[in-house]
């Protein structure tokens, strides 16, 4: 048997293959490998993809293994642990260190590899043993068992690939709130953008924004969709014109005393006005216009639609239509939505609930078949303010 050096490549003529093997490739975040190999000794250090050491071929056995980081302070984020003949498992050890023998003849059978910390966040390790009677092994993952242990079968070579994750990318996202404005006020488009966060998770500005607004009429009533997109996401939200002289606080007053006064009849004990109950009954309202029913567009029930749920918090909902005829007064609406209401069992049973403490409205003014229209939105909750 001859055998020559021609570099760092180990050639032995006519019995297999030596590895590593001479090939080009990036360096795989830095991560360096070097086999001791029966009747060989230290072979030189692989840092090419793909990382190979020890010999394929040749009968020879791996005795040890050193597994190296560039940057010695995170060596403690790869561990890996030998099981070798007359020993067994070995302890663990870090990147940098010897697993297994130098000088002893004792074949490494099987090998664990594992990675923490930011490596494992940011790499996926894979490896493969080749084994005597066996050949290559399939691929393990970060903390299995590549190789043998208990039949007596030497590993003669390594793989190794440490790859990228792929991470997901951060979807834009645009956060919109309705927005109410009376019959002929100026429209600014913009106020309904409340925030927004680009693809990298930076904050979005609103000039950024392309804004559809073309189907809002300010000069009468309804509810009007107002889109607003960037790149590839799209978030809609509604813009109510209210008739002139509509006073959606006063409706509220209206209703609430309303509410109480049948609550009175009733001997239950009356419901505070909640305002931050508000905003969802502001949102649900309009969103009827376009969807009448407890469900909301997206499929969700109705209680998603208000953002500071408590704990064990119960919602009801009422919800309403109700013709709207031109010179009608905030008292005369506030009267008709309560009728309705109140003439439906299961709508009069969420009025007087005793479970319910707080209570909040909203009317929103839109079209169906042709007819002017209010739709209307009460709310009711098992706790009367906000924590």
């Amino acid at each position: 048997m001859y055998g020559r050096k021609i570099g760092w490549l180990f050639v032995l003529i006519g019995l297999g293959s030596l590895c590593p093997t001479q090939a080009s490739g990036e360096e795989l975040a830095g991560l360096k490998a070097q086999a001791h190999v029966q009747n060989i000794g230290w072979m030189p250090p692989v840092q090419t993809e793909p990382i190979q050491i020890g010999t394929t071929g040749l009968g020879r056995q791996l005795e040890g293994v050193i597994i190296q980081v560039p940057d010695a302070s995170r060596k403690e984020e790869l561990t890996y642990q030998v099981h070798v003949a007359n020993i067994g498992w070995m302890s663990p050890v870090q990147a940098g260190q010897l697993a297994g023998t130098v000088g002893k003849n004792l074949r490494i059978e099987g090998i664990r590899i594992d990675t923490t910390g930011q490596l494992a966040e940011d790499y996926q390790l894979t490896y493969q043993a080749h084994v005597q009677n066996i050949g290559w092994m399939p691929v393990k993952q970060a903390g299995q068992l590549a190789g043998t242990t208990g039949k007596g079968l030497r590993m003669e070579a390594l793989r190794l690939q440490l790859e990228p994750v792929e991470k997901p990318t951060h979807l834009p996202v645009i956060e919109l709130a309705p927005v109410t404005l009376e019959e002929g006020e100026t429209f600014d488009p913009q106020a309904a953008f409340v925030s927004g966060t680009d693809e990298q998770g930076a904050p979005l500005s609103v000039d950024l924004l392309q804004i559809d607004a073309s189907q809002v009429i300010p000069q009468v009533p309804g509810t009007y969709p107002l889109l607003f997109s960037y790149q590839e996401v799209l978030a809609k939200t509604y813009v109510t014109v209210l008739p002139h002289l509509f006073q959606i606080s006063q409706i509220q007053q209206d209703l609430l005393a309303l509410v109480n006064d049948y609550r009175e009849q009733a001997e239950e004990s009356p419901v505070a006005f909640r305002p931050s109950l508000e905003e969802g009954a502001n949102l649900r309202s309009q969103e009827i216009a376009s969807f009448y029913s407890h469900t909301r567009p997206n499929g969700l029930g109705f209680q998603t639609a208000f953002n500071q749920l408590q704990g064990e918090e119960i919602l009801g909902e009422n919800l309403a239509i109700i013709h709207y005829e031109p010179n009608m007064t905030d008292q005369q609406i506030a009267e008709k939505f309560f009728s309705v209401w109140q003439a439906s069992p299961s709508h009069r049973d969420n009025m007087l609930a005793s479970d319910y403490k707080a209570f909040s409205c909203y009317v929103t003014a839109g079209f169906y078949n042709q007819r002017q229209v209010l739709y209307g939105v009460q709310w009711f909750s098992s706790i009367s303010t906000d924590e």
